[in-house]
């Protein structure tokens, strides 16, 4: 009886250290899958944000604008959009 009880108590303790060394894994892998969704929903948003605004030469957004030349076509763009629309 003794032996049954020890050996039980080495399978649970032997359960929750594989569980505590797959955790950082399992969790890890979970959250990876959960962010490609809402970038995968965030782009389709952008792609039909893009299609309904008409706006040819709005380039994507690149987040920071490198250099003056890309400033000025951003401009130039923007111009040439108020005076069609406006």
């Amino acid at each position: 009886m003794k032996r049954k009880i020890l050996t039980v108590l080495a399978l649970l303790l032997g359960l929750v250290g594989l569980g505590v060394l797959l955790y950082p894994s399992v969790s890890n892998w979970i959250e990876q899958a959960k962010q490609r969704r809402q970038i995968a929903a965030y782009q389709e948003a952008q792609a039909q944000l893009e299609q309904k605004s008409g706006l040819p030469c709005w380039k994507k957004p690149t987040g920071i604008i490198r250099n003056w030349q890309s400033l000025a076509s951003v401009s130039i763009c923007w111009e040439r959009q108020k005076r069609k629309h406006f």
